[in-house]
């Protein structure tokens, strides 16, 4: 009688998956966003969007919405930008230039400060912020990790990604989540998916293609740019934000 018991516990349970799970990017928002030169980052504060272009610093802009897609404001600070983050740990936004430092800003008189000097690998490269480890990654070139500490540049850890993608733009982006480190893959739209230590989990092919250096994640969802490459006339880019459905059941 117990051994039948025990037997039918292990028969009813919830089969495990096998094989990969298939994800699926669900689309959530579109941010219409008004720039020069390229549409390069997204972050969010907890209220508002912000989105930075990058490739000119002498067109600079930082642009500010709300929850509702609806344009504030903008901002210049003369920064070619690659990443733009928020931490929620001291309240502070930060910048990843084109170039190896990483700029703290002050958006309220449009200046900002050095932070951490020649601290990247890669003077193209845009990197992923995670404010639970105070840890910054960057994927630096020929799928190799370097993690920092955001606080002192401190080197943390390097690790290889068994896969990732060589074309130009799309090497040296990445973001991250709580749990996941994004980086580009070898087939158009494809979307890598790594845990925070470099182990593959999965992968994502996103319903469009996007500029490489877009890849961002903020406010739950991954991020790309349709890309307005607008040169010194202002053109509108496209932020879309994708839930991945499937990605917490793995």
């Amino acid at each position: 009688m117990l051994i039948g018991l025990l037997v039918m516990r292990a028969t009813c349970g919830k089969p495990r998956p096998t094989g990969e799970m298939q994800i699926k990017a669900i689309e959530k928002i579109k941010i219409t966003d008004k720039v020069y030169y390229h549409n390069m980052s997204i972050t969010f504060d907890g209220d508002n969007y912000f989105t930075i272009n990058g490739e000119n610093t002498d067109y600079s802009v930082i642009n500010k919405y709300d929850t509702k897609r609806k344009f504030i404001t903008s901002y210049d600070l003369s920064l070619d930008g690659r990443t733009i983050f928020y931490n929620p740990d001291d309240y502070e936004m930060y910048i990843k230039i084109y170039g190896t430092d990483l700029t703290m800003i002050n958006l309220d008189d449009e200046t900002y400060d050095t932070e951490l000097s020649e601290v990247f690998t890669n003077e193209e490269s845009s990197v992923g912020f995670l404010s639970e480890n105070n840890t910054i990654y960057e994927l630096g070139e020929d799928g190799i990790v370097k993690t920092f500490d955001l606080a002192t540049g401190d080197e943390i850890d390097t690790y290889n990604l068994g896969q990732y993608s060589t074309e130009d733009r799309l090497n040296c982006s990445t973001a991250t989540s709580d749990k996941y480190l994004f980086v580009w893959g070898s087939i158009d739209r494809e979307v890598l998916i790594y845990d925070l230590e470099g182990t593959y989990i999965n992968k994502v092919i996103l319903p469009r293609a996007g500029y490489g250096f877009s890849l961002s994640n903020c406010n739950g969802m991954l991020w790309i740019a349709l890309d307005a490459d607008a040169k010194e006339m202002l053109g509108n880019g496209y932020w879309y934000g994708y839930k991945l459905e499937g990605l917490d059941q793995i």
